[in-house]
C-alpha cells in the first residue's frame, strides 16, 4: 500500500514481480508523493528489485512483513502511509501516467473521499492504457450515495476492488481489511461506501488490470475460499445491519456474492462438490438464520436451490 505526502498517494502492495508496476507509478506527471512498497514474504527476486529502486529514487520505502497476505499488506501500508490521499496498486498491474494528476486534481476540485476509475484487463503484463483525450473533460460523475453504484451496470459503475480508486486518507486510515481472508475487497468497499463518502466515478481506464489464470480469484474454490466469503459477508451485515443501505445490500451485494460461490462450485471437479455444498450449506444457513437470503435479488432457480440446501442441513 502506499502514500503522498501532503497531495497523492500510491501504494504497490505484494510479492509477484514488482518492476513494471514501479516503473508505471514513477513515470506519473504528477509529482510530490512518496511509494510504499509491502513484500509480503517474496521468496523471488522482488526484494533486490524493490531495494535498487529505492536506492535510486527517495520517493520509494519499503516495508519487509512474513508472508501474512494482502489484507495485512495493505494495512500496515495504510499505516506507514502519510500522504493526503491514498492509492492501492497490486505488484502486477499497472496505472496510466496521468492517474494521479487526473484523480488528485478531481478530488481537490470537488473535496471528495473517492475517485473511482475505469480499467483495461490484459494478459501480459505491460502497456500503456488507451489514451486520454487532451481536448475534452474527462467526463465523471459526482454522487454521495456510491454504493448504490456499485457492480451497477451501465456507464456509471463501482467495482468491489480496492484498486482502481484514490481515497483520501482520512476516510481509511481507521479502516482495517480482514486479515488472513482471500476476497478481502468487497466487505472493505461496500462498507466504507455505506459511509457515504463524497465519490467521483470516472469511465476513463487508467488502471491496468493484468489477468492471471492462476490468482486467487481464478484458481478452483475451496472449503477455505467460501468460509472466507462468508466471513466477508458477515463483516457486512456486523457493520451495515439497521442502515438505510442496508435493504439494498441484501438486495444487491449479498445475492452477488452468493451466486459467485454457486457459480464457482458448479465449476469444480466432482470429487470436491460434496464437501463445497456442506460449506456453502452452512454459510446459507447462517445468512437465513440472519433474514439475509430472500426471493428478491435472486434468480427464482437459485434461489429454490438456497431453499433446499438450506432445509436439508443436518
Amino acid at each position: 500500500a502506499g502514500a503522498v505526502p501532503g497531495q497523492g498517494a500510491v501504494a504497490a502492495a505484494g510479492s509477484a514481480h514488482p518492476a513494471n508496476c514501479l516503473d508505471s507509478i514513477l513515470g506519473q506527471t504528477f509529482s510530490g508523493f512518496e511509494v510504499i512498497c509491502v513484500d509480503d514474504g517474496s521468496t523471488d527476486e522482488s526484494a533486490d528489485i524493490l531495494a535498487k529502486y529505492a536506492k535510486n529514487d527517495n520517493r520509494v520505502k519499503i516495508i519487509a512483513q512474513n508472508n501474512a497476505g494482502l489484507s495485512e499488506a495493505r494495512n500496515n501500508g495504510l499505516e506507514a502511509a502519510s500522504g493526503k490521499y491514498v492509492l492501492f496498486v497490486d505488484s502486477d498491474d499497472s496505472i496510466h501516467t496521468r492517474t494521479l494528476e487526473i484523480t488528485h486534481a478531481l478530488a481537490e476540485r470537488h473535496t471528495a473521499d473517492v475517485v473511482s476509475f475505469s480499467y483495461v484487463r490484459i494478459d501480459h503484463l505491460y502497456k500503456d492504457i488507451s489514451q486520454i483525450d487532451n481536448s475534452k473533460d474527462t467526463p465523471y460523475k459526482l454522487t454521495n450515495k456510491p454504493l448504490f453504484f456499485c457492480n451497477k451496470k451501465g456507464k456509471w459503475s463501482i467495482s468491489f476492488t480496492a484498486w482502481g480508486k484514490l481515497f483520501r486518507s482520512s476516510i481509511i486510515k481507521n479502516r482495517k481489511f480482514i486479515p488472513g481472508i482471500y476476497f478481502e475487497d468487497y466487505p472493505y468497499i461496500v462498507c466504507l461506501l455505506k459511509s457515504q463518502p463524497t465519490t467521483i466515478i470516472l469511465q476513463t481506464k487508467l488502471y491496468n488490470y493484468t489477468y492471471n489464470p492462476s490468482s486467487i480469484t481464478q484458481t478452483n474454490v475451496t472449503p477455505r475460499k467460501i468460509q472466507d466469503y462468508h466471513i466477508g459477508l458477515n463483516y457486512i451485515y456486523n457493520e451495515c445491519f439497521g442502515s438505510k443501505e442496508f435493504k439494498f445490500i441484501l438486495r444487491n451485494i449479498f445475492p452477488n456474492i452468493l451466486k459467485q460461490q454457486f457459480n464457482l462450485i458448479l465449476r469444480s471437479e466432482e470429487r470436491d462438490k460434496k464437501v463445497l455444498w456442506e460449506s456453502f450449506q452452512n454459510e446459507l444457513v447462517d445468512l437465513n438464520r440472519k433474514k439475509c437470503i430472500r426471493l428478491i435479488g435472486n434468480k427464482l432457480r437459485r434461489y429454490i436451490m438456497y431453499r433446499k440446501l438450506i432445509k436439508n442441513a443436518k
